[in-house]
């Protein structure tokens, strides 16, 4: 519907600027005020205007465009009759109808539900045998007593008197966090002492 209404606006552009711009050639005003009467003659020599004709490609295109937007006229009309934005005055010989409404669906006749027979009537469940008593609970098991761990006693301080001894009994070099550690055994501060082993 938008391809046929753009259509149509532009045929209608296009023939009416086909037919209106020789019109607007041959009618130009004045510049100069004179009051004398103009007077046109059958002469083509001194009216230029008398002379021009539309040629036939520009009457049919002028048809043309006049029968597109009276068409696209006619099917806006006749899609806002069938959308119902407007009545349709003659119905009899304008066959644009509304939509009719859908007719509201019947429901199906209900059928009569199957008689069904009787339900038996159930048994009696048994009686729950009856629940065997509780067992006592048994006494709770007395709580251990925790004894103190015993602490080691610190390992008594050593000290070493020079890098040998420290290499005979570490077989490495002491460290700053290990007993025994002094700091005439570090001779660059580092922090490690006896770095290298003594011969």
């Amino acid at each position: 519907m938008k391809k046929t209404l753009v259509a149509a606006l532009v045929a209608s552009a296009v023939t009416a600027g086909t037919l209106t711009a020789p019109a607007a050639e041959a009618v130009e005003p004045s510049t100069t005020a004179t009051a004398t009467p103009v007077t046109t003659t059958a002469n083509p020599e001194q009216n230029p205007a008398i002379e021009e004709e539309y040629t036939p490609l520009e009457i049919a295109l002028g048809l043309a465009g006049a029968i597109a937007v009276y068409g696209a006229i006619a099917a806006g009309t006749c899609w806002a009759m069938k959308q119902g934005f407007i009545p349709n005055p003659a119905p009899k010989y304008i066959p644009c109808h509304a939509k009719p409404k859908p007719a509201p669906k019947k429901p199906a006749p209900k059928k009569p539900a199957p008689k069904t027979a009787p339900k038996p009537t159930p048994k009696p469940a048994p009686k729950p045998a009856p629940k065997p008593a509780p067992r006592p609970a048994p006494a709770p098991a007395p709580k251990p007593v925790q004894r103190p761990v015993p602490v080691p006693a610190p390992a008594p301080s050593r000290a070493y008197p020079n890098c040998r001894a420290v290499w005979n009994d570490l077989g490495r070099p002491i460290r700053s966090n290990d007993p025994g550690y002094g700091s005439h055994l570090d001779r660059d501060g580092d922090g490690i002492g006896c770095e290298k082993r003594p011969k």
